[in-house]
């Protein structure tokens, strides 16, 4: 009876021995998995990059990297990466309530980021490499170049509302032209450049609660809220996006080597500490005010837009 019942047992714990790796695996295939269309595509590495922080997602199994990319399907995108909580009324005559897009727009209009034409949003256009550009810039509240020629080759093709953000992200490496040095900003970008520019402009993403150190060659984002970042180096600009809320984020000990903009977080809830450092803070949260508790850091000069 005993040993019946101590073969019973011994079953168990084997079969549980043998599923927990497996559910595991299965887990962690869940995390990395790949697109079937993606396999030795030139942005695989990014691509799987975002789809690994839930940022793009793709059509039953395939991304469709070479197709164009929609204004609609870039406001989600952006907001699933800034978390952008302010939203406006919709004005726009070709904005549906049911549509999946109509609260990311909604919410990307807000921030200012994605702008109207009289009335109508377009969301089924598609977007070109300059607008691609204005957009990305505008989510990492760049100003325009003073001076906004480029050393594109096409640069007289540059739109004129478009060429002072497209210089500055070419002064910073976050647009690239072609061998034949031509940007081509009217063309329609695909999803896979979409991707690749995204990439080179936001290095990191932080989107969940938790403890993070190291370097990171790039500008970082933090959209959520309980995150520390303790004995970091930031080698470009570091934002607390709106995803935050009126949550806390604690900086312990960051060497920030470009600008700290703040977009979220409440009245008590930024915390610098050990000699966080940066060239300089800017407070770019709508709505309700932010209040720093600046635990001896070196960051000095605030400023408000």
């Amino acid at each position: 009876m005993y040993k019946q019942k101590f073969m019973r047992i011994w079953i168990v714990f084997t079969v549980a021995i043998i599923l927990i790796p497996l559910l595991s695996m299965q887990v962690q295939a869940q995390k990395t998995q790949t697109f079937n269309d993606t396999s030795s595509h030139w942005a695989q590495i990014e691509i799987d990059k975002w789809s690994g922080l839930g940022i793009i997602k793709g059509y039953d199994g395939e991304f469709r990297p070479n197709d164009n990319i929609k204004r609609a399907e870039i406001a989600v995108i952006v907001n699933r990466l800034m978390e952008y909580q302010e939203t406006d009324e919709s004005s726009f005559h070709d904005v549906k309530e049911l549509s999946y897009y109509y609260d990311a727009i909604l919410k990307m209009h807000a921030a200012g980021i994605m702008l109207g034409y009289e009335g109508y949003i377009r969301p089924d256009d598609f977007v070109t490499r300059e607008e691609a550009a204005v957009i990305l810039a505008r989510v990492l509240n760049m100003e325009e170049a003073t001076k906004p020629s480029t050393v594109f080759t096409d640069d007289a093709s540059i739109s004129t509302w478009a060429k002072g953000y497209i210089k500055q992200m070419q002064d910073k490496g976050y647009v690239l032209g072609r061998n034949d040095g031509m940007f081509q900003p009217k063309r329609n970008i695909t999803r896979a450049e979409f991707v690749k520019m995204l990439n080179n402009t936001v290095e990191k993403l932080f989107n969940n609660a938790g403890t993070y150190e190291g370097t990171v060659q790039g500008n970082v984002v933090v959209n959520t809220s309980d995150v520390t970042l303790k004995d970091m180096t930031v080698e470009g600009d570091l934002i607390l996006a709106e995803g935050i809320a009126e949550g806390d984020v604690t900086l312990d000990n960051v060497d920030i080597q470009g600008e700290l903009t703040i977009k979220g977080g409440g009245t008590e809830s930024i915390y610098l500490k050990n000699g966080t450092k940066g060239k300089k803070i800017i407070l770019a949260k709508a709505g309700n005010g932010i209040r720093i508790h600046d635990l001896c850091s070196s960051i000095q000069n605030q400023v408000i837009r």
